[in-house]
């Protein structure tokens, strides 16, 4: 797994449920800025994947518009059913 994408997964574990978020809240703000642009964009590509192929995470994409970069994107944690 990539380092960074098992860095996403395990903060995923301090998020509340119901709370919005992008991957850049996953991360410090100085270990975001010291990603290049693309590893930012790689890492949103990857962990917007990984939750669709992964369900049980309980974490949902909020579309709010297409043209929006990965790594802005926002997703929700839902209530465990």
């Amino acid at each position: 797994m990539n380092k960074l994408l098992a860095h996403c997964i395990k903060e995923i574990e301090y998020i509340h449920e119901e709370e919005v978020f992008t991957v850049k809240d996953l991360f410090k703000g100085y270990v975001w800025n010291r990603l290049s642009t693309g590893k930012r964009r790689n890492i949103g590509y990857i962990f917007k994947n990984y939750i669709y192929e992964n369900k049980d995470l309980n974490i949902v994409h909020i579309l709010k518009n297409q043209n929006v970069k990965e790594s802005k994107m926002q997703y929700k944690k839902i209530n465990k059913k």
